[in-house]
């Protein structure tokens, strides 16, 4: 477990329903350059990049995207060490919110932790790699060095608020969380 840091934060909600096209419109924006994705599809969960407008989601190129499939969308996630973006289905339509850490912010706790993907993970090449679990299911990684054999993470920061104590609400609560990146796990030692 990480060490709880004081940065600073913004969160930007978006309560009002967004179309598929304005969702896209807000990637493109907030996005201008490479990302990462975890994406929640009607049938699968995928994990992918994305850069100025492709979407990638296989090393082999079944699952290049020049047009998004937003129509098959439960959640998006996209992110990179800076931010992240979470869209949710509702109906037709996104609901959702911006994470972004940058120095114009409100005051935050945060703490980085490592959680570990399920399967063992091998390099299929210099830029992705597969995780298989034993039950025979799979799932393409980009962009996470060092793993033959070895176990792949998650880096995720949970983001917390001190309650004042006549507040009544405990002494800590966890408020938010957001995905930084792919890691290895070597050894099973975590990767933060």
């Amino acid at each position: 477990m990480g060490k709880i840091q004081k940065i600073t934060s913004t969160c930007k909600r978006y309560e009002t329903e967004l179309p598929q096209k304005q969702a896209g419109e807000i990637v493109k924006q907030k996005f201008p350059g490479e990302a990462k994705l975890y994406l929640e599809m009607d049938d699968q969960v995928l994990l992918g990049l994305y850069d100025r407008g492709v979407w990638r989601v296989r090393p082999d190129g079944q699952g290049i995207w020049d047009s998004f499939p937003w129509e098959h969308v439960q959640k998006l996630v996209i992110f990179n060490e800076e931010q992240e973006l979470r869209l949710v289905r509702r109906g037709q339509y996104f609901l959702g919110r911006l994470r972004r850490d940058e120095a114009c912010g409100s005051q935050a706790y945060v703490m980085d932790e490592e959680q570990k993907m399920w399967g063992e993970g091998q390099r299929a090449d210099e830029a992705w790699s597969v995780l298989r679990s034993s039950r025979g299911a799979s799932v393409w990684v980009p962009e996470v060095l060092g793993i033959d054999g070895g176990a792949i993470g998650l880096r995720v920061r949970k983001y917390f608020e001190f309650p004042n104590a006549t507040e009544k609400r405990g002494l800590v609560a966890q408020i938010d969380e957001r995905l930084l990146e792919f890691c290895p796990w070597p050894n099973h030692r975590g990767c933060v």
